[in-house]
């Protein structure tokens, strides 16, 4: 994997961390942005609900993996096969999406075959929406006034030869 592959992505509200054998320096900031986020959060809540979610994105696939999210500040996730990614994202309201309410994600396999998810697009593989995630709430917090939320996403090898064949389920 080279450089630029491995880098940590950190975007507003967002702190991504590659869970493969990452840089000193990588762990190093998304340690000091999950503490501000923590500190912001024990401080700021004023009885309102602001829900806290981790999201995990796991390859079992056979093929290493590229989400692109044009319109999330022009990102890319690497995830090599038997890999994961986790992410938090917060924000104040109900609930969140895992990439914000982006309207497009490209899912591309081995730098070919790919996937495209629209927000209004109904598969029930469609990583835009959080409804596709197997997901544990761990329940209000009373003290920090947050609900928090663990959501897992998981690309099988089913998925990499829909992306193959042109299909979305």
């Amino acid at each position: 994997m080279n450089t630029k592959q491995e880098r940590a992505l950190v975007a507003e509200g967002t702190s991504v961390k590659m869970t493969q054998n990452s840089n000193e320096k990588m762990v190093k900031i998304n340690l000091k942005l999950f503490i501000v986020v923590l500190v912001f959060l024990s401080v700021s809540c004023g009885g309102e609900n602001w829900p806290v979610s981790y999201f995990k994105i796991i390859n079992q696939s056979s093929q290493d993996i590229k989400i692109k999210i044009p319109n999330y500040i022009d990102t890319t996730f690497y995830i090599p096969q038997n890999q994961q990614i986790e992410f938090m994202y917060s924000k104040s309201g109900e609930g969140t999406e895992p990439f914000g309410f982006t309207d497009s994600v490209f899912v591309i396999f081995n730098n070919k075959d790919t996937i495209l998810y629209t927000w209004d697009d109904t598969s029930p593989r469609n990583i835009l929406r959080r409804k596709n995630y197997k997901e544990r709430v761990e329940g209000k917090n009373k003290r920090r006034c947050c609900t928090i939320y663990h959501c897992s996403y998981t690309f099988t090898e089913a998925d990499y030869q829909n992306a193959v064949n042109g299909k979305k389920e």
